[in-house]
């Protein structure tokens, strides 16, 4: 733009001198022109920085590991003039988005991101400049917000033995529970995210003009719940992290694909949160909820929780006080730990996980 702006003003002296000294009417004409058409299209600018918006179509959205995701952006021209030339600054600063938009019309924009871990990460345009015809002047359009992006864990293939080890728990295969007596409400509490649709109370939502769900008993009895711990100290690295969120995530899509009902266990400040998951969005909702929890710890004296398996990133003295306190006869906690923290003299209840050619879950039953 710099260039553009010293050959401008090179023509434009040009232009005066040849005024000058010959001060004909071409000459006169031409002069009009050089100065007229910078300034009309500087005011067709300004016109276009009041009324051009852009937007984030989704402010949320989800990926597995690894993969690509497309994050898009509507840029609105309402004005009768079409914006020539445009640029989108992304978050890596070498990286831009040229683009144009016809006059009272749209135009889509999109970045691709990937992510090597699973978690949370946010993603926005650093700027998007938009330029006059001339290519003189630039104005700066309003941050389009902020995206987003939770990285889920990718689905791996799950070894033989699971089933094994789930029937080890309660002394039966779980492949035989599918399905539940919902008739029992324990309690109605009020919605929160990971929380299936279809136990939402119609009536009790109405009346008191926000979401109420419903929490079936039966389910704390019959189904397997699944609960992530992990204890952040900086020291551990997150590729263990990521192996025990992908084995959680395995076993529990299987389960799901068996037409077996689980739960998801959460750890809030009150006790612990149950929530039914019984498809694959549910389970998605879950693990956004696990991503998006800064601290996945719980130590809950007095909840009872029967058929829990718990996924850790290492083991810890209040790892093992929580398991302690879940201990139910017939229903003992099952532990999975990395396989590289697994040692002989381990308790009965301990599996350990393990990558095999990085496309199969692994679990040894010690």
């Amino acid at each position: 733009m710099v260039g553009r702006k010293i050959l401008y003003f090179f023509l434009l002296y040009m232009v005066l001198v040849y005024n000058v000294l010959y001060k004909t009417y071409d000459a006169y004409v031409l002069l009009i022109a050089a100065v007229a058409v910078p300034v009309v299209s500087l005011v067709i600018l300004i016109i276009q920085k009041c009324f051009v918006r852009i937007y984030c179509k989704e402010s949320f959205i989800t990926t597995a590991r690894l993969e690509t995701a497309v994050v898009k952006y509507e840029v609105n021209n309402p004005t009768p003039f079409p914006v020539a030339y445009a640029e989108a600054a992304l978050q890596e600063r070498r990286k831009r988005i040229r683009f144009s938009v016809p006059a009272r019309n749209k135009a889509f924009i999109s970045n691709t991101v990937s992510y090597e871990h699973c978690g949370v990460d946010t993603v926005q345009l650093r700027c998007v400049y938009i330029y006059d015809f001339l290519r003189l002047f630039r104005f700066k359009l309003c941050n389009s917000g902020v995206v987003k992006v939770t990285i889920l864990p990718r689905l791996f293939g799950v070894s033989e033995g699971v089933q094994e080890i789930n029937a080890l728990q309660d002394g039966s295969s779980t492949s035989s529970k599918k399905g539940n007596d919902r008739s029992e409400i324990a309690e109605i509490r009020e919605y929160r995210d990971g929380d299936c649709i279809r136990d939402i109370h119609q009536k009790l939502s109405c009346r008191m003009s926000r979401l109420m769900v419903k929490i079936y008993s039966c389910e704390e009895e019959d189904e397997p719940a699944f609960l992530f711990w992990s204890e952040e100290n900086g020291s551990k690295p997150v590729e263990i992290k990521d192996r025990m969120l992908e084995a959680m995530y395995a076993i529990m899509n299987a389960l799901l694909a068996e037409g077996q009902g689980i739960k998801g266990i959460m750890p809030e400040t009150e006790g612990m949160d149950s929530i039914s998951i019984r498809n694959n969005d549910e389970l998605d909702s879950f693990f956004v909820r696990i991503l998006n929890k800064e601290n996945y710890t719980a130590y809950i004296p007095g909840c009872e929780i029967t058929g829990l398996q718990i996924f850790a990133i290492s083991k810890s003295e209040s790892l093992f006080e929580f398991m302690n306190e879940m201990h139910r006869p017939g229903g003992e906690p099952i532990l999975y730990i990395p396989a590289e923290k697994c040692d002989a003299d381990e308790k009965d209840s301990v599996v350990c996980v393990s990558l095999s050619g990085g496309e199969q879950i692994c679990f040894d039953y010690l």
